[in-house]
Parts: C-alpha cells; structure tokens; sequence
C-alpha cells in the first residue's frame, strides 16, 4: 500500500512540474500596446451655449442659413406688444461652425432656444466636437435618431435643466 502511495505522489509531483513549466520564446508574446483614445478638437462649445437667447446663439455662430436663403424679414422679431401673437412660436435656425452642423430651436416669442441639436453619427465624437458630458448639472445630451431606422444616429440633442 505504501508502494502505491508513494506512485500516487510521484505521479501528481511529476504532473504539477509539468504544468507549471515556464513559456518557451515562442509562446511568450509582449503585451498589445493600447492605443490611447483619438481626441477630436472642440468645434462648439455647446455647454456655453445652453440657456442663450437666440440673438446670443447668433453673436458666438454667426448667421444661420436661412438668412443666406430668405430675407431676414421672413424670420420672427421680437416683439414690443403684447396684442401681436406669432401663431407658430417654433422656429430653427441652422449654423455652420467649423465642419459641424448646428440646430437650434427657439420660441419666436420668448426668443429663449429650447435645444441645440449637432448632427452626425458617431455619438463619441460628437460629445467631444461639442464639449459635452452626460452628467453635466446643467444640461441633458440625448441621442437623436431617425424615425424610420431606430438605430441610427442622427446626433446629439442638448437640452437646458431646468
């Protein structure tokens, strides 16, 4: 029985030297290096621009598009009286600020934009041209994709806190 013992324990000695071997070159391979993240430059600073009005949104862009297309006479003014309502209070204003297409939305009346929407389809991205965060305290980033296919990106919409 001994003599057994003894087979047993040479056995499982001989087994476990075997599978704690070291590695012969060919199986040892360096580490992949990790490429760093790509970091894209900012275009619009979009938190700064969260909470303007849409005369302020237009000092920091520029002139939207539409004014390049129709005559500023068709876009809403702000008015004095009370007595003159805009039927439609909704209106965009499309601008073009260093390769990146902005949307803003804004009431005719108030004058106040409600969301600013930057277009394209790699979220990532996105987030970085604008300089947003999802956990800002005083703005919400929603995705924004298009109605006839629910998984692709059309941007990113900004929206103030309340």
């Amino acid at each position: 029985m001994r003599l057994f013992y003894s087979f047993v324990f040479a056995v499982l000695v001989l087994s476990a030297g075997a599978c704690t071997r070291s590695q012969s070159p060919s199986e040892k391979t360096p580490p992949t290096a990790v490429a760093p993240p790509v970091t894209v430059p900012v275009a619009v600073d979009l938190p700064s621009l969260v909470g303007y009005s849409i005369e302020e949104v237009r000092q920091h862009l520029g002139a939207p598009r539409e004014t390049q297309v129709e005559p500023p006479a068709a876009q809403p003014k702000l008015r004095k009286t009370r007595s003159l309502r805009i039927k439609d209070e909704g209106w965009i204003n499309t601008f073009e600020k260093s390769g990146v297409t902005l949307i803003v939305t804004f009431n005719a009346r108030t004058r106040k934009v409600r969301d600013i929407v930057m277009t394209g389809n790699n979220e990532e991205e996105l987030m970085q041209r604008g300089n947003l965060i999802l956990t800002a305290p005083s703005y919400i980033v929603l995705p924004v994709f298009a109605p006839e296919a629910a998984t692709e990106l059309l941007g990113v919409r900004v929206i103030k806190r309340r």
